[in-house]
């Protein structure tokens, strides 16, 4: 790193330039860094660990980014939910969920717990491979916890699964938190209040999403958009 001006590196700059060449995919370039840093008595921190981690699940390196866990405790800087959040999240992202859980459960015994970002990584997860019943069951763990943070998956998993009470409350609590569910869980929630007769909580839901400027009016919708989404939700 040069020094001009005389203004010598720390780590803050040294960290920004570690994650400079992680965003770039540079990753020689970056771990470069990381031992530049060492040589001179700089010590990373954890927000330089942690984007190394994050970057090398994206470049297929998820065992990689679990060695750098270990490491940076040898080096007396311990990971962080969100350090862990990264190597879980690059563990599901190659289809390993074995190990993205073996991790989940190694925070817990190191006195982390896992947060709603942690949850909703293996829940979008189970979305994209179809697994409703392990979704279902890390939706229930996340209730227990308090970790309860929702996104339109999850609205849609419930959905799917056709449990009208939970995915209206999946959504209401979406709406209550100022999130927009996607057009694609309203269509979804629409039908099966249609089918259960539930038009006055329809009208509600209809309200609250175009209180966010959504033109979707749900309650004036005509037939065609009826059996598009009839069609949408039977081809789950």
């Amino acid at each position: 790193m040069r020094r001009d001006l005389c203004v010598e590196p720390n780590v803050v700059s040294f960290t920004c330039l570690v994650d400079v060449y992680c965003k770039g995919r540079e990753m020689e370039k970056a771990f470069r860094v990381v031992e530049e840093m060492r040589e001179k008595d700089i010590t990373p921190d954890v927000i330089t660990y942690t984007s190394l981690i994050g970057r090398l699940g994206l470049v297929g390196q998820p065992d990689k980014a679990r060695e750098i866990l270990k490491e940076m405790k040898e080096y007396g800087c311990y990971p962080d939910v969100a350090a862990y959040n990264a190597a879980i999240r690059n563990f599901c992202i190659a289809k390993r969920i074995g190990d993205a859980y073996s991790l989940m459960d190694e925070m817990v015994r190191n006195g982390l717990n896992p947060n709603a970002t942690t949850y909703n990584v293996f829940l979008r997860s189970f979305f994209w491979i179809n697994d409703f019943k392990s979704s279902w069951t890390l939706y229930q763990r996340m209730k227990e916890m308090g970790a309860y943070r929702v996104h339109s998956y999850q609205v849609d998993q419930v959905t799917r699964e056709r449990k009208l009470a939970e995915a209206e409350r999946c959504f209401l609590q979406m709406v209550d938190k100022g999130q927009k569910p996607s057009n694609v869980s309203f269509r979804r929630i629409k039908v099966l209040m249609e089918l259960a007769n539930k038009h006055e909580a329809l009208k509600l839901l209809s309200e609250k999403m175009a209180a966010f400027g959504s033109s979707t009016q749900l309650i004036q919708e005509d037939k065609a958009e009826n059996e598009q989404s009839s069609s949408d939700f039977s081809t789950c």
